[in-house]
């Protein structure tokens, strides 16, 4: 009887501090969306819980039954991917981004554009991060970009693909690589690196983070955060961080 009095108020206290909705967030959206959910839970009183991570990686986690009610992701080809499998519902546009080269805040280099000959000479012999290319959106365009600019294959060798957009970024601010190719939005949080230049999106495509409720998620309180992430309050906090709306 003990025993059994004890789980019923482990149990309780689960069910009590039990989110009333989980976003799976693309990591570059990360300071931004724990802001959000700073204002929404003030103004609500309900809890929200945020998991950050590649997009491709949430959303392989998410078609195996993680527990997300909302998904944000940094490319629309994994929200597809989900879609196509029945997984998520409300699939929409919400943010805008852009791709930026960067080099620590102390290198002395700087671009007005950024075309196949100026990469080649910036960079040079040096040391290249980003985003893993086989699963994360950022590693995926700024490949994209080095193969349109037709270095890819001779950057290839000195390129590290990290797990995240935001693990290619710290390896910049700490010196240990000589640029890095992050999204504009990862490069304006952080005074140790200084935006060389910005990629014309016409080398990797458009940059958008479509947001949509999992499948069977749908609850008041899930609908109600996924419409607040579209609010102006939001919106004000996103361009703060570097973000624009989607066209």
């Amino acid at each position: 009887m003990r025993i059994l009095s004890v789980i019923a108020v482990f149990l309780m206290a689960a069910t009590t501090f039990a989110a009333d909705a989980t976003i799976f967030a693309a990591a570059s959206t990360t300071n931004a969306m724990n802001e959000i959910i700073a204002i929404y839970e003030k103004d609500t009183g309900k809890r929200v819980t945020a998991s950050y991570a590649s997009s491709g990686t949430l959303a392989k986690q998410i078609d195996k039954g993680a527990p997300a009610d909302i998904f944000l992701s940094a490319n629309a080809k994994w929200m597809k991917w989900l879609d196509d499998k029945g997984r998520i519902e409300n699939s929409s546009p919400l943010l805008a981004n852009r791709l930026a080269l960067i080099a620590p805040s102390s290198a002395d280099v700087s671009a007005k554009s950024l075309d196949a000959e100026t990469v080649r000479n910036l960079i040079g012999g040096g040391r290249i991060v980003m985003a893993d290319p086989s699963h994360s959106p950022a590693g995926i365009y700024a490949r994209k970009t080095l193969e349109s600019l037709g270095l890819w294959e001779s950057f290839e060798g000195q390129t590290a693909g990290l797990q995240t957009v935001r693990a290619a970024l710290a390896m910049v601010e700490k010196n240990a690589a000589t640029f890095g190719i992050v999204y504009s939005s990862d490069a304006a949080l952080s005074k140790y690196v200084k935006t060389v230049g910005l990629f014309n999106e016409d080398l990797h495509g458009k940059i958008r983070y479509p947001v949509a409720v999992v499948k069977g998620k749908g609850s008041e309180t899930v609908y109600d955060f996924h419409r607040f992430l579209s609010s102006d309050t939001a919106g004000d906090i996103f361009k703060k961080y570097g973000f624009s709306g989607a066209e």
